[in-house]
């Protein structure tokens, strides 16, 4: 699915390989030190099955993304419930399900509150399929949409679960693509070093928007 334009590929491939390798062990320490917190999340969602049954279900979600180009699986606590399950069988993303109150359950609402329903997705980056700061990884369809409309970065990107798209969440038009194509000029241009330090200031901005439980 790749088409590496020359353009992109002369600098490109050299500035993100120190931004890979810092997300893949950043991502490892994460996973270590959030290990208690997910095995209880993980306990929570399957003691709610046991009194609702409408709450019952896999702990995980999976959904078929495109990062880079390349599919992959993409996990997060699930937060839907059994009927909005159903409801996404049918649908190509179940994104916009959970905006509705009667289709997550009590545990989703908490999670998608303060944002830890995509904390699974901390292995997606250890596994080399996501970066911590990036555009916002595409269902198929809307993928191949948006690369028709010029839209280069979800071509040369790993997919992140922070970005400057995701920090103009409800803010900018287009799910903020042109914010992700800035990122794509900038990670074109800047160093290795320079990227990380700018990447590590979008983490940062990341951390205080999510305590202030306004997602991204």
């Amino acid at each position: 699915m790749k088409n590496r334009s020359p353009q992109y590929t002369k600098g490109l491939d050299k500035n993100l390989y120190l931004k890979f390798a810092v997300d893949r062990c950043f991502s490892w320490v994460l996973l270590m030190l959030a290990s208690p917190l997910i095995m209880f999340i993980a306990y929570c969602i399957w003691v709610e099955g046991l009194f609702f049954k409408n709450a019952r279900g896999p702990i995980f979600y999976r959904e078929r993304r495109i990062s880079q180009g390349n599919f992959f699986t993409l996990y997060k606590f699930r937060v839907l419930t059994a009927s909005a399950l159903l409801k996404a069988a049918t649908e190509d993303s179940v994104w916009f399900l959970q905006f509705e109150s009667e289709n997550t359950t009590l545990m989703g609402k908490i999670l998608i509150q303060c944002y830890l329903d995509e904390m699974p997705q901390l292995l997606n980056i250890f596994l080399g399929r996501m970066s911590f700061v990036g555009p916002r990884p595409r269902v198929p369809p809307i993928y191949e949409e948006d690369v028709g409309e010029g839209h280069r970065a979800l071509k040369y990107l790993k997919g992140g679960i922070t970005g400057p798209a995701q920090l103009a969440k409800g803010l900018v038009e287009n799910g903020g693509l042109e914010l992700s194509e800035e990122y794509l000029k900038r990670c074109n241009s800047y160093g290795p070093l320079r990227l990380l330090k700018y990447d590590l200031g979008i983490m940062w901005k990341s951390v205080f928007k999510l305590m202030k439980a306004e997602g991204l």
